[in-house]
């Protein structure tokens, strides 16, 4: 069983980081020549793959795959310590307590208006004895 969502990224926000990014290279540029304005362009499309590429979540009875363009990173159910809901998405963390390691590890899922269909589904797929949805 998998359950797969893709999440659109609107048309104004690619245009903002697009602007951001050309400013940069127009900055590096005056201060730095090409490389300058390579690198200003290239720091800022690099660090925002999330606006150009494709999120796309895949969940399976195995585990929680999160997909931004080839880049991948996934946790496997019984990996799954704390479920840590946000406004705009979830995380599926591999610790059992809050650390600060938390944005760096486990598994980000972004909601598109579809936060309840999300947590219904991970409170089906989620086999914890201890935490429960919400910690």
């Amino acid at each position: 069983m998998e359950w797969a969502v893709e999440l659109p990224v609107p048309a104004a926000k690619r245009a903002a980081v697009l602007g951001f990014a050309i400013l940069a290279g127009l900055i590096g540029w005056r201060l730095l020549g090409i490389p300058g304005l390579i690198l200003g362009v290239a720091v800022v499309l690099g660090s925002t793959l999330e606006i150009w590429m494709a999120h796309r979540y895949i969940l399976t009875s195995d585990k929680a795959e999160s997909r931004i363009g080839p880049f991948v990173t996934s946790i496997e159910w019984p990996s799954v310590k704390r479920v840590i809901e946000g406004e705009e998405g979830v995380i599926l963390s591999p610790f059992d307590k809050p650390t600060r390691l938390d944005a760096f590890r486990g598994v980000y899922l972004r909601f598109n208006s579809n936060q309840g269909e999300v947590l219904a589904k991970i409170r089906r797929l989620w086999r914890s004895d201890g935490a429960t949805l919400g910690n």
